[in-house]
C-alpha cells in the first residue's frame, strides 16, 4: 500500500505516524513545501522575541529520524502542485523537478493560512509557520512600534515577546476579548487586562481589512 502525506507538520507527521502504526508493511512518503517538518507555530513567538537563536529548535524531529526510526520518507522542500483523485497520482515539484506520486491512501494535512489583508505593504508580515520566523524576527529587531493583529494564541504571545523587547505594541482584536475563541469570558477579560497592564495597547472588536 502506498501511503502519501501533503504537509509535513505536527499534523501531517502525527498522520504518518499513525498510519504507520496501523499499517506496518505500507510505504508511506511526506512532502512539505519547506525545509523545516514535525514543527508547531507556538515555538515562533519565542524565537521571534530571541529567547533561543537556534531557529531548528522549532522542529521536535528531522527527516532522519522519521527515515530511521519509523520508516517514513520524507521530502523537503517538496510542493504538491496537481491532484488527480481519479488516477490517483499527485504531481509535485521536487528540488526543481516534477515528478508524479501514487497512491492508494492520500492525507492532506496543509494546516491553516492566516487571512490576508488588502495591503500590499512589504512592512506587513504574516507569522504562521516556522519558515515565517527569521523575517519577523528581523523586522522586530528593527522596529519600535508594531502592531499585531489577531487575538489568538498567537497574536498574544508575539505581542507578549514584542513588549519584553521594549517595542510598542498595539494588539488588534476582532473579539469581544482576547484570545476569545478558546477561554471564556472571565479569563478572556483577565488575560486582556494583564495585557494592558504590561504595556500593550489593546484594542478590542476592530476588524482590518
Amino acid at each position: 500500500m502506498e501511503i502519501l502525506v501533503i504537509g509535513g507538520g505536527a499534523a501531517g507527521m502525527s498522520a504518518a505516524s499513525w498510519a504507520r502504526r496501523k499499517a506496518p508493511e505500507a510505504r508511506i512518503t511526506v512532502l512539505e513545501r519547506t525545509n523545516i517538518i514535525s514543527h508547531a507555530p507556538c515555538g515562533v513567538p519565542y524565537y521571534i522575541g530571541g529567547l533561543f537563536k537556534d531557529y531548528w529548535l522549532l522542529q521536535a524531529y528531522d527527516v532522519k529520524f522519521f527515515r530511521e526510526r519509523r520508516n517514513i520518507e520524507v521530502l523537503t522542500n517538496a510542493e504538491a502542485e496537481e491532484l488527480d483523485v481519479r488516477s490517483r497520482v499527485v504531481v509535485a515539484r521536487v528540488g526543481g523537478q516534477r515528478v508524479k506520486l501514487e497512491f492508494d491512501r492520500l492525507i492532506v494535512a496543509t494546516g491553516a493560512r492566516p487571512r490576508r489583508l488588502l495591503s500590499a505593504d512589504a512592512r506587513v508580515l504574516y507569522v504562521h509557520h516556522p519558515a515565517d520566523a527569521e523575517a519577523a524576527r528581523r523586522a522586530a529587531e528593527a522596529a519600535r512600534e508594531v502592531t499585531v493583529v489577531g487575538g489568538g494564541v498567537l497574536g498574544v504571545e508575539v505581542a507578549e515577546q514584542l513588549r519584553n523587547m521594549g517595542k510598542a505594541v498595539h494588539l488588534v482584536h476582532r473579539g469581544p476579548y482576547l484570545m476569545s475563541r478558546d477561554l471564556d469570558k472571565e479569563l478572556g477579560s483577565a488575560l486582556t487586562q494583564m495585557a494592558r497592564g504590561a504595556g500593550i495597547d489593546v484594542r478590542l472588536g476592530v476588524t482590518c481589512v
